[in-house]
């Protein structure tokens, strides 16, 4: 929307009342929130006003976060209106209201009268609320209001353009306001318009063209719960009154058709199409579509359009929306049944069980198993299985490859968990182990070893070989050698020294015999 500094050519505004057959077009009310005294002034009507029921009044200038990609990247130079104070939130300032009203304009006379504005709204929790109003000259209407149970939130709502028929609310004292309540404290909220541009068409009776536009989606909300069942809903304006010169209001009957895809196949999951929908003058909420269930942890995107032979402008005519679903089961990784103990002997297959919770049965399940060496972090071994099904309240066992790469001596934690659809599905559960190779028939060493007590660190060798005995922190970083190089066989003591009070790991590392113990360090 290109950025104007209003005003009401009086010219033109005759022009466009006694030209015959011209659909005239006269803009009511214009602001680009470009000034630089607040609140700003509408040459010819007067200026804006703010109020607030308690606390602080939070309006003022600010650069518009609003972006057509719907990010959170600020404009740089574009200004706007903004409610918004990170900085000086009061402790008491809890359910509050803030409104920004325009002056006052005069909307008699004309066919059709359009409300346009940029908004962006951040909101943190449903207590968050934006009103949209206008003044019927008796009292505030509400034609719009948003939160995050409504399908608002901080993802959905930068930069997002508005368009609003306001005719039925006709005076000669007509106005627009913005109004933020807020629910309890908190700072992670903002509210910002732009772009306001009112504007009246035609005059002298009702409409005689049919345009229908679908003007907002009523549900899904941006997160649906998985597996939970839902009717879409959308609001159609329907502008047609009639024909002339009875003016008798008429009832259009139209096509309205609804279609859900799958944001990661890309494939259609839904669709559903009413026929010969009547559609009064004025708006009209649309409910009456199948049901739809979503899967859990996934991406929809969904579009309503509406159709009428009649219809002349088929370019404000649908509406589409991207939504996401939450887990709407768990399944728990509950039991490691393989490696059975603390320490494992020789190669084994993991395994372990995972139950489903009591709610719902769990569909298209994957079950993960990794192996990391205690010490360094480092993965060994990593396989999912599936997807599977597992019944409410029931439990799964699953069983994976067998692993027979492990270092004989060394530590492993083992860790078990579920996903559904890439995303986490409930608790995981793991443990760390000592992986020890199966004893040889004619074993060729066996007086190699390690211990550490307190500060103190033992090693014993079964011959004269290189040695490499180091600690490193729990991030896997040296912080100390104490052996290297070629030691005698037999049993060698050395001291940890020098180390701050935390938990480190002691490795032993010969051609022969790895192993590695936990120490810990208090000074």
């Amino acid at each position: 929307m290109s950025k104007k500094v209003i005003g009401i050519v009086a010219a033109i505004v005759m022009l466009a009342i006694v030209v015959p057959g011209i659909t005239a077009q006269t803009i009511l009310l214009e602001e680009d929130f470009e000034e630089t005294t607040w609140p700003p002034s509408v040459p010819g009507l007067g200026s804006w006003t703010t109020g607030f029921s308690s606390g602080v009044d939070n309006w003022n200038y600010n650069t518009y976060w609003g972006r057509e990609d719907q990010t959170q990247t600020p404009s740089g130079t574009d200004q706007c209106a903004d409610n918004d104070d990170d900085a000086n939130y009061p402790p008491s300032y809890q359910n509050v209201e803030n409104y920004l009203a325009s002056p006052a304009f005069d909307g008699t006379g004309f066919n059709d009268i359009t409300f346009e504005y940029d908004m962006c709204y951040r909101s943190i929790s449903s207590s968050h609320q934006v009103r949209i109003e206008v003044w019927d000259g008796d009292s505030w209407v509400v034609i719009a209001s948003y939160n995050s149970s409504e399908g608002y939130t901080s993802s959905s709502s930068h930069g997002v353009h508005h368009f609003w028929h306001i005719n039925d609310f006709a005076n000669p004292e007509m106005q627009v306001r913005y109004v933020y309540t807020e629910g309890y404290q908190s700072w992670a909220w903002y509210f910002e318009i732009d772009n306001v541009t009112i504007t009246g068409t035609g005059g002298g009776g009702p409409s005689e063209e049919v345009d229908l536009e679908m003007v907002q989606i009523l549900r899904p909300f941006d997160e649906e719960t998985g597996g939970e069942a839902f009717k879409p809903a959308c609001r159609i304006f329907n502008n047609y009154e009639g024909e002339q010169p009875s003016y008798l209001e008429a009832t259009l009957e139209a096509v309205v058709r609804c279609r859900i895809k799958d944001m990661t196949t890309l494939q259609t999951v839904y669709e559903d199409v009413l026929q010969y929908v009547p559609l009064e003058y004025g708006y009209n909420e649309i409910n009456g579509f199948k049901f739809f269930t979503p899967e859990s942890n996934k991406n929809y995107e969904i579009l309503f359009v509406v159709e009428h032979e009649d219809d002349v402008n088929e370019q404000n005519n649908d509406k589409t929306m991207r939504f996401n679903t939450a887990a709407g089961v768990t399944v728990d990784a509950t039991d490691i049944l393989a490696p059975a103990g603390d320490d494992q002997q020789g190669p084994f297959s993991p395994s372990a069980a995972f139950t489903a919770d009591d709610e719902a049965d769990a569909t298209g399940v994957t079950l993960h198993c990794k192996i990391e060496d205690a010490v360094f972090n480092a993965i060994v071994f990593e396989e999912e299985k599936g997807p599977v099904d597992i019944t409410a309240g029931d439990s799964y066992n699953e069983t994976f490859t067998e692993v027979s790469d492990l270092i004989d001596g060394s530590a492993y934690t083992i860790t078990f968990w579920a996903t559904i659809n890439k995303s986490s599905a409930g608790e995981e559960i793991s443990k760390t182990f000592n992986y020890i190779e199966a004893v040889a028939e004619n074993p060729i060493i066996e007086a190699f070893g390690l211990k550490v007590a307190g500060s103190g660190v033992t090693f014993s060798l079964g011959s004269s070989t290189d040695v490499s005995l180091k600690v490193y922190d729990v991030a896997g970083n040296v912080v100390a050698a104490l052996a290297s190089g070629s030691w005698t066989a037999g049993s060698h003591s050395v001291n940890i020294e020098g180390l701050e009070s935390g938990v480190y790991f002691v490795k032993l590392v010969t051609p022969f015999y790895t192993d590695a113990a936990k120490v810990m360090i208090i000074k």
